[in-house]
């Protein structure tokens, strides 16, 4: 094997192992936000601290919703919605994807101590 082909061996492996954990670093050290503040028709109708747990009703003239905090995330538990999408997006800690009820004109997007760093889908800086 040539001497310049083991130097180009040598340099991809280094640039995988640096994306490898640069990738890892990147997945374990992000903050979630301190707080999620509802939207109703793009007017923000509450702010949420995200560190102490409990219950909230947001009731609309587009129905209700339940809105559960635990653990440093938020969820919708309940909504009079047909669909129920919104109950099954899960929790969320981070900024990274907003709850979405349609039907309730709903948003919950999560803010606070987010990093400013590389959109995760994007790739770009926001």
């Amino acid at each position: 094997m040539k001497i310049r082909t083991r130097y180009l061996i040598l340099a991809t492996a280094i640039v995988l192992a640096v994306s490898a954990a640069a990738t890892i670093w990147l997945l374990t050290h992000t903050r979630g936000g301190s707080t999620a503040t509802v939207y109703v028709d793009g007017d923000a109708v509450r702010t949420i601290d995200l560190s102490a747990p409990g219950d909230f009703d947001i009731e609309t003239v587009y129905g209700f919703n339940r809105l559960s905090v635990e653990d440093g995330a938020i969820c919708v538990s309940d909504a009079d919605c047909r669909d129920k999408l919104c109950v099954g997006m899960g929790r969320r800690g981070d900024g990274s994807v907003p709850i979405v009820c349609l039907p309730h004109h709903l948003v919950i997007r999560i803010d606070g101590e987010q990093e400013d760093g590389v959109d995760a889908v994007a790739g770009v800086a926001p």
